[in-house]
């Protein structure tokens, strides 16, 4: 449960449609993306779980990159 407490930071602004919030949002969970590479190399027994956490990650980091490129940039 503490290991979501990262990804509510730019929560506010995720739903705002904020894209400083989607880009924060993207770094913070590259951090999750390394811990499930990492979980599934070395830990066989949740090899599954840290794929799924893997897969995941990428659909959210895929999604983000589809909106901002559907949003115009404030300038």
């Amino acid at each position: 449960m503490l290991a979501v407490v990262p990804l509510l930071l730019p929560f506010r602004g995720l739903v705002a449609g904020s894209l400083r919030s989607m880009t924060w949002a993207g770094y913070l969970v590259m951090l999750y993306l390394v811990i499930g590479i990492t979980e599934a190399w070395s830990n066989p027994p949740q090899r599954i779980p840290a794929l799924v956490q893997v897969l995941l990650v990428v659909i959210f980091v895929g999604s983000v990159l589809a909106f901002s490129r559907t949003k115009k940039p404030n300038l």
